[in-house]
């Protein structure tokens, strides 16, 4: 890498993939096959989220969270594997 190159960062969305109105994917993050993500969702940087996963409206996915199962409950999911904040 020479000073005149910079590192590409970017997200990853996979195929069948719906992503709705208002929401946000980070830098970093990874978007599995055949997934669903609501409106007004915002996922954080460098967070994974596997296949065939359900993201309900205004759900929050930290950063680094790796989400493996469907997110129904509005709020915030952290972690690895990502759970509701109570």
């Amino acid at each position: 890498m020479t000073a005149d190159t910079k590192p590409e960062i970017s997200e990853s969305i996979d195929h069948d993939c719906v992503v709705g109105d208002f929401s946000h994917v980070s830098v970093g993050s990874n978007v599995a096959g055949s997934c669903k993500v609501g409106e007004s969702v915002w996922i954080g940087a460098g967070s994974v989220i596997s296949n065939n996963i359900t993201i309900n409206n205004n759900c929050i996915i930290g950063a680094g969270a790796v989400v493996v199962k469907n997110c129904e409950q509005p709020g915030k999911y952290v972690g690895c594997p990502a759970q509701l904040m109570k």
